[in-house]
């Protein structure tokens, strides 16, 4: 499937309204400044990072990767923005697309803190599993989330997301390999 460069999401959970667009170079300073002001709330959550992450050539080497990645139909990542100002709040990615006999994709996500807890992570979540199930065809989306992040996981399990099983040291986060949840929303899950 080739997607559109100019491709854009929206979600609503609970008036909580997002704006999901590909990044571009001109979302660098929004960027950036979210992840700075966000450093401590962000840390229990991410593997450690050098001071090299938050360099502009850093980040635009990272826009080259994920071009390659979308050119190719693997990976979609999106900035979310929250639609009434169209304020960058987050980030929610659609990840590893498999086709042929999987029809399956990971997403991964984060919204600042600032924003947390105001239903714009479900809103977000919700607008890229709908994609992938109803847009990219997808059988399955898959997320991986830290046996303690609770946030996260109320996000999975109201948007319909079952519990698989637990993955056994998954990710190193913080310095620490820690143990994820495997959640799932398959096609044929009924979900209101």
């Amino acid at each position: 499937m080739k997607i559109d460069k100019d491709i854009t999401l929206k979600g609503n959970w609970c008036e909580a309204s997002v704006t999901l667009c590909l990044p571009t170079k001109y979302d660098f300073n929004e960027w950036v400044s979210l992840r700075e002001n966000n450093i401590s709330y962000f840390k229990p959550w991410e593997p450690e990072r050098s001071d090299l992450y938050l360099l502009e050539k850093t980040y635009l080497k990272r826009l080259r990767g994920y071009n390659k990645m979308v050119r190719s139909g693997k990976a979609l990542p999106f900035n979310v923005f929250r639609s009434k100002d169209m304020r960058m709040i987050g980030v929610c990615n659609i990840l590893d697309i498999q086709r042929h006999i999987s029809q399956t994709a990971k997403i991964g996500y984060w919204i600042g803190e600032r924003y947390a807890g105001l239903n714009f992570g479900k809103s977000a979540v919700s607008a890229v599993t709908n994609f992938c199930l109803d847009e990219l065809s997808l059988n399955r989306v898959e997320a991986a989330v830290m046996v303690k992040n609770t946030p996260s996981i109320s996000i999975l399990k109201a948007l319909g997301y079952k519990k698989e099983g637990i993955s056994r040291q998954k990710l190193k986060i913080n310095g620490k390999w820690e143990d994820h949840y495997i959640y799932s929303r398959i096609a044929s899950d009924t979900f209101i």
